[in-house]
């Protein structure tokens, strides 16, 4: 694993490589692949079975030991899945950023913390993460749920 992040982070062109008759394909390649087929499905609430799943990305690391390991450092490539009785708080983000030109870009997020710790949900628009803090709230009845107009 520390052998493919270091290719990531350091190797310089897209090669496709054959050995055995099987190819493989660059790490970014790799990384793009893996990336994309995690954020597909987006937030998936699985209230039969206890579970939600997200892609990763903003999972915060539990101990300084986790910021050494390769996983922690590729977490975009994965989905992670935890009980859904298990959210303690949800809480929504939003940073603004001004550039040198004066735009303005808002980035959305939603804030999930529980017994498995901490994780940031990357959304795209102010009514998604409306709509994920409300079925959130309605569904661990954390009190009245609210959606902006």
């Amino acid at each position: 694993m520390f052998i493919y992040l270091w290719r990531l982070l350091f190797c310089k062109k897209c090669v496709v490589r054959k050995s055995a008759n099987i190819d493989f394909f660059d790490c970014r390649r790799d990384f793009f692949f893996f990336t994309v087929k995690a954020e597909i499905p987006g937030v998936v609430i699985d209230v039969e079975n206890d579970k939600f799943s997200f892609p990763g990305g903003g999972v915060a690391a539990k101990s300084f030991l986790e910021y050494l390991s390769p996983l922690f450092w590729i977490q975009r490539t994965r989905r992670f899945e935890y009980p859904l009785s298990s959210v303690l708080s949800v809480a929504p983000e939003v940073s603004v950023n001004v550039n040198k030109k004066g735009d303005v870009s808002r980035y959305y997020s939603l804030r999930v913390a529980g017994t498995f710790g901490s994780a940031k949900i990357r959304l795209d628009d102010e009514r998604k993460l409306q709509e994920l803090l409300s079925l959130f709230s309605t569904i661990l009845e954390m009190g009245v749920s609210v959606v902006k107009r």
